[in-house]
């Protein structure tokens, strides 16, 4: 669930970075319609060269990685990916100091994410004992 929300996360982030950039590019700030535009665009691109771009990238591929370290079935990536949501969680809260309302719903994800991650069948499936099932992973003819 967490890889492809990470994803996209990332896809949607990179196709509005690219649109702020063609409205940077293409629209005059004289102009009272344009302009509106633009200088929204502006304020969105200097707060990610400003440093909001670090964690907007860095958190989803995090995500991503973790996610899929889940299926080597060690111990440590479930620490990883839980450490991974509690920063990204406080990041969040950092961030938007003030703004419950946007960090709630993130945070009811992430904690949802790994409480799943935490369960007793995803510990059994982690030591290797699903079921009666001598040969797990085989489909039965």
């Amino acid at each position: 669930m967490s890889t492809t929300a990470a994803m996209l996360f990332l896809c949607a982030f990179g196709f509005v970075w690219m649109i702020a950039e063609v409205i940077r590019d293409t629209f005059d700030y004289n102009n009272p319609g344009e302009g509106v535009l633009f200088h929204i665009a502006e304020r969105f691109h200097l707060s990610l060269m400003q440093g909001l771009l670090l964690p907007l990238l860095a958190f989803p591929l995090l995500a991503v990685v973790a996610g899929f370290g889940l299926l080597i079935r060690k111990p440590w990536p479930r620490m990883a990916y839980s450490l991974l949501g509690v920063a990204a969680l406080g990041w969040a809260s950092y961030w938007q100091q003030g703004e419950l309302r946007v960090v709630i719903p993130a945070g009811v994800y992430i904690v949802f994410c790994i409480l799943i991650v935490w369960h007793n069948s995803a510990s059994r499936w982690y030591a290797g004992r699903l079921g009666n099932d001598p040969n797990p992973g085989r489909m039965s003819p």
